[in-house]
């Protein structure tokens, strides 16, 4: 019974992501207001935990605060959905944890004036020819990927 409540919950969250990801490419429309970036991280979390289970993939989570941003929750969620997809890619291509624990490490703190999030990966990183155009629209090194993950 807690199984298929618990499919029950992600399916449902699976939704929102999908009814987001529409929202996301079919409207400009942003929605600006305050929330909890720990409370946003953490609703992602719950959607790619079942994925870093399944490659054995070691979250760590080291949170110093709870900043309350201004933006759009919606498009931050999508930034982070994308980033964690990549990094869990990123770890895959070393199925046996060659190059060290297969491990994705999210820190969230603020200084002075700012929030900080990080997201740190085991993976084998960016190859150095690609960073001129990662923040390129529709650039992706993936077989049928969208090439919008540090853009949204």
């Amino acid at each position: 019974m807690n199984s298929l409540d618990e499919i029950s919950t992600q399916s449902g969250k699976l939704a929102e992501l999908v009814k987001n990801l529409r929202q996301l490419f079919s409207s400009r429309n942003y929605e600006f207001h305050s929330f909890s970036l720990h409370k946003a991280c953490h609703e992602i979390l719950d959607i790619v935990e079942p994925t870093l289970q399944s490659k054995r993939i070691t979250l760590t989570q080291r949170i110093d605060t709870d900043p309350m941003v201004h933006g759009d929750a919606i498009q931050i969620q999508q930034v982070l959905i994308n980033v964690f997809n990549n990094a869990i890619d990123a770890i895959a291509t070393d199925p046996e944890g060659l190059n060290g624990p297969r491990e994705i490490v999210l820190s969230i703190g603020q200084n002075e004036q700012n929030a900080v999030l990080r997201i740190e990966d085991s993976g084998t990183g960016i190859e150095p020819s690609l960073l001129p155009s990662i923040f390129e629209l529709y650039k992706t090194t993936k077989q049928g990927g969208l090439g919008v993950g540090l853009l949204a």
